[in-house]
């Protein structure tokens, strides 16, 4: 859309002029107005009020005058004469003053002024004749009194003057009545005016107004039409508004978001179409076969391929093509892109192709013969930023808009597709070698399951072997045990000492080839699934402290301190007693065993329902690579230990064995040089 300059609808602009232009009118009117009522209330307060002022001062200086000639005649000393003299005397300045203001504000004759001044003079003269005459002869008091009377020479005058005056003050009061009466009109004139402004403001403002209203309503009705329709799924709706305003730019603003929306609309149909295309086929045979004409058809192309890249022979393939003879076929380097691949294999971005010449190379065979395409459009296939394919598109015609907005929005979703039909290919080439691996790794079990039946019999042949040997041997070892016994008895200074120290030897000997052997025969039971359990009622504490009591001696004959840490009430529990007290007996005697100095520790922690039983001590400890072999049989950890210590390696995988036929478990923690702790959990049975 080119951007266009907005401009003020001219029935707006009219109506703002005139507006304006009568706010103007008015303004100057009323400022006229103003200055005339200005000038009247300053000729009112300058000349009238002034006068009447100026008449009000004279009249009370006149009255001063007087009271002073009172006082005169009522003074009884030379102070009191004094002092009515300055009185008089200030009254008289005073009044002359105001004749003064008279003459400059009095608007009426002036004659009236000058009149008035001179029966004030022959007043104010026969007053101070008056006051001389009293102030040198007291006895003129009464002479003076007559004189001063209304009917006296001094009270004529007084007349005269006061008659004067009020001629002045009533012309003056004319004067105010005539500048008010002006005033009035001027009032009347300046509200006619304004009423008359205002109502041909109203009536023009009403007037335009009411005109870029209804075009206004007009326009909006139209506009509103046409989005009404536009939302109701009438993608061609258009604005047919056309003025000299904004609602024209309106008008074309929305049209052209009208044809976008269609557009992306239509667009997004068309995508609709490549997607549901996209997902009917995993194949990727199948899916280039149905989707190469869907997009052919969709972007009006007439050549549609597709070329995929080949790991061994590092070349794009031709995968599939519509449009194309076999004699167009070729492929395409992948490490030196050529053609129209090359800035899109280089760049990993669509590439559009156009205004292709004449005598271009660019040519395909088709059934029809060759053709030049116009523009060709190229679409690089995606996968971890890798360009594993090459879409290229081909037209005689130049692209649509539509149809290039459609490839470039259905990019990642092609990418996303491609990447799944490529994978589910490669799935099915490792289905097949599966396959065949699978048939190998079957015969390859029978034979290990052969195996396994052999060895399975072998081993229950070994046990069977133990079992048998231990229960032969245990005969002869315990005769052996108690003949040496009773002959370590009984041959005590009746044969050589030598030959005496021998029997010791004998029956100790004896006794641990006993042990052995019923370690062999112990294994054996739990190998072979033989092994029954028995369950009772046992107390831990118990058997603890009486293995500590039997096992007592080892530790003090090696000067090692057996401790016991066993809260003093514990519940009893439901268990093996055999076997709980053949573990403890194996991991109390193995801690023995390996510690030559310091002590060992039986810890017992009563849980809910369970027992933990630490056993602690500060012997060799184990190596870190040699804990995870601890349990296992025959086994030791070292050959060092073995030679050192004895044994055959089987007490703690027997132990072991038992603690998880209890439903419990054994753990070790070691440090070499620093000692071992090992841990038996073990529940509590549910009988």
């Amino acid at each position: 859309m080119k951007l266009k300059q907005y401009k003020i609808s001219s029935q707006l602009l009219i109506s703002i002029f005139v507006q304006v232009f009568f706010l103007i009118v008015i303004g100057i009117i009323s400022l006229m107005h103003a200055t005339d009522l200005h000038n009247q209330t300053k000729k009112l307060y300058t000349h009238p009020m002034a006068v009447r002022i100026a008449i009000n001062a004279l009249q009370n200086d006149i009255t001063t005058m007087r009271l002073g000639t009172r006082d005169m005649m009522l003074a009884t000393t030379e102070d009191e004469e004094s002092a009515a003299e300055e009185i008089i005397a200030k009254a008289n300045a005073d009044a002359i003053l105001q004749f003064q203001v008279l003459k400059s504000k009095y608007l009426g004759p002036p004659g009236d002024i000058n009149e008035a001044f001179d029966a004030f003079n022959a007043w104010s003269a026969l007053l101070y004749h008056n006051n001389s005459s009293v102030k040198a002869d007291r006895s003129k008091v009464h002479e003076v009194k007559d004189r001063v009377k209304a009917t006296g020479r001094s009270g004529q005058l007084r007349g005269i003057m006061y008659s004067k005056i009020e001629t002045i003050n009533k012309t003056s009061a004319e004067n105010s009545e005539v500048l008010f009466r002006n005033s009035e009109k001027l009032k009347q004139q300046l509200n006619f005016e304004l009423y008359i402004l205002l109502f041909i403001i109203l009536t023009v403002t009403i007037t335009l107004n009411y005109n870029l209203l209804h075009s206004i309503r007009k326009s909006i009705n139209a506009l509103t039409l046409v989005a009404q329709k536009f939302k109701n799924g009438d993608m061609s709706a258009r604005s047919n508004v056309h003025t000299n305003n904004e609602f024209s730019l309106l008008s074309e603003t929305f049209n052209e978001l009208a044809s976008k929306i269609q557009q992306n609309v239509h667009i997004g149909g068309l995508e609709k179409q490549l997607a549901s295309g996209m997902l009917r086929e995993t194949n990727a045979k199948d899916f280039f076969v149905e989707m190469l004409p869907l997009m052919a058809n969709l972007t009006n192309s007439q050549i549609a391929a597709v070329y995929l890249l080949n790991n061994e022979t590092n070349s794009y393939e031709l995968f599939h093509s519509v449009g194309m003879t076999k004699d167009s076929i070729l492929n395409f380097s992948a490490e030196n892109p050529e053609g129209e691949f090359a800035m899109c294999v280089i760049t990993r971005k669509i590439q559009k192709i156009s205004k292709i010449p004449h005598d271009t190379d660019f040519t395909f065979q088709t059934v029809s013969g060759n053709i030049i395409p116009r523009e060709i459009i190229t679409i690089p296939l995606l996968v971890d930023e890798t360009v594993v394919g090459v879409i290229s598109l081909a037209s005689v015609r130049k692209y649509s808009d539509t149809a290039e907005i459609l490839i470039y929005n259905i990019h990642n979703t092609l990418n996303a597709r491609v990447e799944g039909v490529l994978a589910y290919r490669q799935l099915q080439k490792f289905s097949v070698r599966l396959e065949q691996q699978s048939c190998e790794l079957e015969e390859q079990n029978k034979m290990l399951e052969a195996q396994k039946d052999k060895l399975n019999e072998l081993n229950q042949m070994k046990t069977s072997f133990l079992s048998n040997m231990s229960h032969e041997l245990r005969t002869p070892l315990n005769s052996i045990i108690a003949l040496s016994g009773l002959l370590n008895r009984n041959l005590k200074n009746q044969i050589d000492d030598e030959l005496y120290s021998y029997l010791p030897v004998i029956e100790r000997n004896g006794k641990h080839l006993l042990t052995i052997i019923n370690d062999i025969l112990d294994f054996s039971r739990v190998e072979s699934g033989r092994e029954t359990i028995s369950y009772s009622r046992i107390n831990p504490q118990q058997i603890i402290r009486e293995l500590c009591e039997t096992l007592q001696p080892i530790a003090s004959e090696k000067n090692i301190s057996l401790n016991v840490t066993i809260p003093e009430e514990i519940d009893e529990m439901i268990t093996d007693e055999k076997k709980f007290r053949h573990i403890m007996q194996n991991l109390i005697a193995n801690a023995l065993k390996f510690t030559n100095e310091g002590k060992v520790e039986i810890t017992l922690i009563p849980h809910k329902n369970s027992i933990q039983i630490d056993v602690s001590d500060t012997g060799i400890g184990i190596q870190t690579e040699h804990l995870v072999h601890i349990f296992d049989e025959f086994s030791q950890a070292d050959s060092s230990t073995s030679r050192r210590f004895g044994g055959t390696g089987l007490g703690l995988a027997i132990a072991r064995k038992y603690a998880r036929l209890l439903g419990g478990d054994i753990t070790v923690q070691s440090v070499p040089e620093v000692g071992s702790i090992f841990t038996l959990f073990l529940e509590s049975a549910e009988i």
